[in-house]
């Protein structure tokens, strides 16, 4: 039993959510047979862990039927109903914290029974409240959001069409069918991004997703959708527009379309509910990642975008308060690319703690890798780099120019080479790496080498074309600047 379907789903309980699962076993709505709640009552007694030995099918049977020999069928059904009990429990718990949910079940059960007064005070009062958006209904998507009020608007008119109280009119349909449209296109504007995400790390044929085939094809005429929407809701044109500016800004790639999303996103973020500030948040590095342009400094509105999530308290995982590691090792990395430690000091002191505690000591060298490089104490950087264990294959890859920054601030030109080859064979061998993250890394590597070259035969020409090369190349530009000022100064007398 220790491995079963059964103690899976019972682990998963809080301590209040076991006591309210025996009175919803010993229910006799739920539950008549006698055994399946004996069951539950010795098998309780293991909590929290349910990892007893005296939890194998067997000792339980002796415990349960202590005068009867143990049978293999019967357990096995008891077994099967205890788990069909706390599948049920467990979605009735969700089903109860689903306040937009039962909303509507209780609207449809008051229709479907004919409680037409019921009916009319309950739509009124529900309506009321979740008119106030977001703040009458805490977490909610936009796209749950606009569910809700399409399906409790289309109960209203079928309540008009049959009570025979209240006057049928065509402006209800429109407002029931703005927030359908708004919910389809946010979801699939929204969906946009999940395409890019998958091309970028899968090499993923963009083009052929049915998603952008779709979008493809209505994209020019959601201007004018957001206009005749904006005639029955400002909220739900206002919410199209800033999914519109993202598809925009996604697939046209432009510096201009990515300063117009973040400037709505920003403007409007105290429209929006939680979950929608989070995926907006990681939208806009989607989007920044993708433009194509010279004069963006990458690294500089990455981390504004995530001091816009600290701000706004979406830089933690709602449930367990933690921050995810991708998200702490971006913010520290793209404050040291801007050679400001101080932001990596900052930052460091108010997150570490809220890791997941396996990767915090990791963390805690990487953290004094990255200042001890920006104070110029190289050897110290490097040991640090040495001690990071890396479990984790995105982190592998990021600090690989870490060590080629630091290999060139040493002047160990024979390691960097060895490294350099190591590349080669790193990529050669792990398919799961973009190949466009791929051809960064050997560019940075390239112009590393180049860096190399000049400071031991310095060419006047050889480095305008280093310059010129690295115009496009949005990896690590304040360094790269301040290297090539520093060979300049010692060879050009500047």
């Amino acid at each position: 039993m220790l491995k079963s379907s059964l103690l899976e789903i019972i682990r998963t309980f809080t301590k209040q959510e076991l006591i309210k699962f025996e009175d919803f076993v010993r229910s006799p709505y739920f539950n008549k047979k006698e055994n399946v709640a004996k069951l539950y009552v010795e098998i309780k007694n293991y909590a929290p862990a349910f990892t007893d030995a005296n939890l194998e099918k067997e000792k339980i049977w002796a415990k349960v039927f202590p005068e009867k020999e143990y049978n293999y069928g019967i357990m096995k059904n008891l077994i099967f109903d205890l788990y069909g009990l706390a599948e049920t429990f467990a979605v009735d718990l969700k089903f109860r914290k689903d306040r937009l949910k039962y909303d509507e079940y209780v609207l449809d059960m008051s229709l479907e029974r004919g409680l037409n007064k019921s009916f009319k005070i309950k739509y009124n009062s529900i309506f009321r409240r979740v008119s106030v958006y977001p703040e009458g209904l805490g977490n909610y998507s936009i796209n749950e959001y606009c569910d809700f009020m399409t399906r409790i608007l289309n109960l209203k008119n079928n309540y008009v069409l049959v009570s025979e109280t209240e006057k049928w009119s065509y402006e209800l349909y429109f407002v029931r069918d703005s927030f359908f449209i708004t919910r389809l296109l946010v979801t699939l504007l929204g969906a946009y991004n999940d395409v890019l995400v998958m091309h970028n790390s899968f090499n993923t044929d963009e083009r052929e997703n049915p998603v952008s085939k779709f979008l493809e094809v209505v994209s020019p005429g959601i201007e004018s959708i957001i206009e005749s929407i904006g005639k029955y809701s400002e909220l739900n044109s206002s919410y199209l527009r800033i999914h519109y500016l993202l598809y925009l800004s996604l697939n046209e790639k432009t510096e201009q379309r990515y300063y117009d999303l973040k400037k709505i996103v920003f403007n409007n973020l105290d429209i929006l509910p939680y979950s929608d500030k989070l995926d907006l948040h990681t939208c806009l590095l989607n989007a920044i990642y993708n433009v194509k342009s010279t004069s963006v400094i990458l690294e500089k509105e990455i981390i504004e975008i995530m001091e816009s999530q600290v701000s706004h308290n979406v830089i933690l995982l709602p449930e367990s308060k933690r921050i995810p590691l991708i998200i702490f090792t971006k913010y520290i990395v793209n404050a040291f690319f801007l050679n400001d430690a101080q932001r990596i000091k900052l930052f460091s002191n108010q997150f570490i703690d809220k890791l997941d505690p396996q990767f915090t000591e990791n963390m805690k060298t990487l953290v004094n890798f990255l200042i001890s490089f920006i104070n110029k104490n190289y050897d110290d950087a490097l040991s640090y780099l040495s001690l990071i264990a890396v479990p984790y294959q995105t982190l592998k890859i990021d600090l690989k120019p870490y060590k080629a920054m630091c290999l060139y601030e040493i002047n160990n030109y024979e390691m960097f080479l060895n490294e350099f080859d190591n590349l080669k064979h790193f990529n050669r061998n792990n398919e799961f790496i973009n190949d466009s993250y791929k051809n960064m890394l050997i560019r940075f590597y390239t112009f590393v080498d180049r860096l190399y070259i000049q400071r031991l035969t310095f060419d006047r020409y050889g480095l305008k074309r280093l310059k010129n090369d690295l115009e496009d190349f949005d990896k690590n530009k304040v360094w790269f600047s301040e290297k090539i000022e520093e060979i300049e100064k010692a060879n050009l007398n500047i």
